[in-house]
């Protein structure tokens, strides 16, 4: 979930992941399009989910 993102605000992926998933979701700083602005930062998180 992006921290900035403008389009589908924070609050609302907290809740619909909570109701819908039943998870928190990991959260990265950027707008909507996280892959253009911070795509570094998005890589290193997705790399991580191969470790654990």
């Amino acid at each position: 979930m992006c921290k900035d993102d403008r389009f589908f605000p924070p609050e609302f992926f907290r809740g619909l992941t909570r109701a819908r998933l039943g998870i928190v979701p990991d959260e990265i700083g950027g707008g909507h399009c996280v892959a253009l602005s911070r795509p570094k930062e998005l890589a290193d998180l997705l790399e991580g989910y191969l470790q654990a």
